[in-house]
């Protein structure tokens, strides 16, 4: 699936949405009040990149779509600008980034 430009912009103009996409993906399926914001994941629901699932009998569950899926492969791109294959490379290209990005802090 190919997620446009618009979508990639539009979320990465929104932290807490991208933070419960990766709570999604990383951690999923989730219960309600595993979430950080509701609002959020609403707007995940409704736009397609989440969606209620059942679990062991208990339903009100949450989960990331294939779509869901492909958002975060290309919001957590190769430094390179290449596209991610699987979720574990975009997984790995996120936490690197995130090191890096902290690395800078203590630094400077």
């Amino acid at each position: 699936m190919n997620i446009k430009r618009e979508e990639l912009a539009y979320f990465r103009s929104k932290p807490a949405l991208i933070d419960t996409l990766i709570i999604l993906i990383e951690n999923g399926p989730c219960e309600p009040g595993d979430l950080l914001h509701t609002d959020h994941t609403q707007e995940l629901l409704a736009s397609g990149y989440a969606c209620h699932v059942v679990v062991k009998l208990d339903d009100g569950w949450y989960a990331a779509t294939m779509k869901g899926r492909d958002l975060y492969k290309r919001l957590f791109d190769t430094s390179l600008g290449g596209p991610c294959h699987t979720l574990r490379e975009a997984y790995a290209n996120r936490v690197a980034a995130r090191t890096l990005k902290g690395a800078g802090k203590s630094n400077g």
